[in-house]
């Protein structure tokens, strides 16, 4: 065979070489892509959108990339980028397990099973700035809900919380949103702990949901589960939905 021959067997043997690599080359593109996110490495109790940012709060004590290259120290609570699916800067720095948050103006409740907030004392209920993460100073540890809070909600100005605390009253109890000072005068009344709360369009009743139960005789009839208070005293309504009245 000649110079020329050979030459033309090469140049096809390079073209079929190449044809078989293509494929092997474009996988490699595909699954050299890198992940976009972070995995908390434990539990996220609670997640609120604001805009472009997810708050999340639990027992989580990190947050890793995708791709593990990257690990994020953030107790309890963060704040993610929707677009972007990395971490903010945003930091609270909680030193128990956060279960709500509630995002109201530029701030954030935090309401859980902790102590400490960014290194200062509040136990169980804390407001921060929603975009660093500091405490506010003017919400202070006023009301000090001895044990856990799992829900909250804002009405007529004043935040109503619930939970599983006892103290400075049982399960539901109002404050005052800006400096946290325990209303007294608001008084549910509930035997166990409230889970989720909710209020209406014109802001005059509180929905509590949980494994609560208005005791018989209150003028709620025994009812477990779900009920209405006004937010006035914090008396039982009438509350109709389509479950049975006691589940």
């Amino acid at each position: 065979m000649g110079r020329s021959g050979r030459r033309a067997l090469a140049l096809i043997a390079l073209g079929i070489a190449a044809l078989m690599a293509a494929p092997a080359a474009e996988a490699a593109v595909v699954t050299g892509t890198p992940l976009v996110g972070y995995q908390p490495n434990n539990t996220v109790r609670d997640m609120i959108v604001v805009g472009n940012t997810a708050y999340i709060g639990g027992s989580f004590t990190a947050l890793t990339s995708a791709d593990g290259h990257t690990t994020v120290t953030r107790n309890h609570a963060a704040a993610i980028d929707m677009t972007t699916g990395n971490v903010l800067p945003w930091n609270p720095n909680v030193n128990g397990t956060v279960y709500t948050i509630l995002p109201a103006g530029g701030n954030v409740y935090l309401g859980g099973s902790f102590t400490t907030v960014g290194g200062a004392t509040h136990k169980n209920i804390a407001e921060v700035n929603a975009t660093s993460g500091a405490l506010v100073a003017a919400f202070a540890n006023g009301s000090r809900p001895n044990r856990a809070v799992r829900a909250m909600v804002i009405a007529g100005g004043n935040l109503y919380v619930g939970g599983a605390f006892t103290s400075p009253r049982s399960y539901l109890m109002e404050v005052n949103a800006t400096t946290n000072a325990y209303i007294p005068t608001w008084q549910p009344t509930v035997d166990d702990q409230v889970r989720a709360l909710a209020t209406d369009t014109s802001q005059t009743r509180i929905v509590e949901g949980g494994f609560q139960q208005c005791p018989t005789g209150s003028g709620c009839d025994g009812r477990i589960g779900i009920g209405a208070v006004t937010t006035t005293d914090g008396s039982f309504l009438p509350f109709a939905y389509s479950g049975p009245p006691t589940f």
